[in-house]
């Protein structure tokens, strides 16, 4: 379905947020039993379209994926994916990273429910870190409640 450079441009956005993740295959392997699929689970008229599910831990008994998609642009295959997951690098990834390996804000800003950018009886909210060297694409996004 994808070409090894797809995945490859999804590995070295990743690597550029926190090193140690590679290739294997139809997937990309992370630290700490961390996944990333690419799929396509819908139709698009896009050739640059990718479904994305980020598995938390692909080595719990009940692995816990969270999908997301995104469209790349560029006239070959390795310019589409680059330019994808340059860009998914920038919005989900900074949070789900968040969520699994900081939770101290070293990828994204938290926001609790009780605080002023927090959704009142929410969980918290995760979005890319306003301090970061990385130009937030997004303030922040709900992650549940």
């Amino acid at each position: 379905m994808f070409d090894s450079a797809s995945y490859q441009g999804f590995s070295d956005a990743l690597n550029e947020l926190r090193p140690g993740w590679s290739v294997n295959d139809n997937r990309v392997d992370g630290p700490d039993g961390a996944v990333v699929r690419l799929a396509q689970r819908h139709h698009s008229l896009s050739l640059g379209h990718y479904d994305i599910e980020f598995i938390l831990d692909a080595t719990s008994p009940r692995p816990v994926g969270i999908w997301d998609c995104v469209g790349g642009f560029g006239s070959t295959e390795a310019e589409r994916a680059g330019f994808a997951a340059r860009l998914w690098s920038l919005t989900t990834a900074v949070t789900v990273l968040e969520l699994k390996y900081s939770g101290r804000g070293d990828f994204a800003d938290h926001y609790r429910g009780s605080e002023p950018d927090g959704l009142p009886g929410g969980m918290p909210s995760l979005g890319p870190s306003s301090d970061s060297a990385r130009t937030p694409a997004l303030r922040h996004c709900s992650s549940g409640g």
